[in-house]
C-alpha cells in the first residue's frame, strides 16, 4: 500500500513548502496505511478521530494541542495558538489524512492542497483497504 501512496505524497510535498508530516489512514479498518519517516501518531490518531467525530474544541499530537478551527464531517483544521503550527485532517471516502503543518503556512490553501491528495489517494486505493 505505502508504495501506492507515495507518489501522491511527493507530489503533495513538491506542491506545498509547508506541509511536515504525513498520515494516511483507513478508515473502515482505523489503522494508519502510511507516514512519514518525520513523526508518528500511532499514540494519538485515534483520539484524533473520536475528537473530530465528536466535534471537539481541541486535540493534542505528540503532547501538543492544538485548538480545532474548523470541524466537520469532511475536514478538521486545527492551529497551535502558541505559534506551533497546525494539525490538518481531511477525509474523503476510506480514506483520512492528518497533516502537520509549520507555522507560517496559509491553512486555508494547505487544506485545499491536502485535501486534492487524499481525494486522489481514495480514488486510487480506497476500495482496496
Amino acid at each position: 500500500m505505502q508504495s501506492a501512496i507515495e507518489p501522491f505524497i511527493t507530489d503533495l510535498y513538491n506542491r506545498n513548502e509547508y506541509i511536515s508530516a504525513i498520515t494516511i489512514i483507513s478508515a473502515s479498518h482505523n489503522s494508519i496505511l502510511y507516514q512519514t519517516d518525520n513523526w508518528d501518531i500511532s499514540a494519538d490518531f485515534q483520539n484524533i478521530i473520536s475528537t473530530w467525530n465528536s466535534q471537539g474544541g481541541s486535540i493534542e499530537v505528540q503532547g501538543i494541542r492544538y485548538m480545532a478551527l474548523q470541524n466537520t464531517p469532511e475536514r478538521l483544521v486545527c492551529t497551535n495558538i502558541k505559534g506551533q503550527g497546525h494539525i490538518i485532517a481531511a477525509k474523503d471516502g476510506n480514506i483520512i489524512g492528518v497533516a502537520y503543518f509549520l507555522p507560517d503556512a496559509d491553512i486555508g490553501s494547505c487544506y485545499t492542497d491536502f485535501a486534492r491528495v487524499i481525494m486522489e489517494i481514495n480514488r486510487q486505493i480506497g476500495n482496496q483497504v
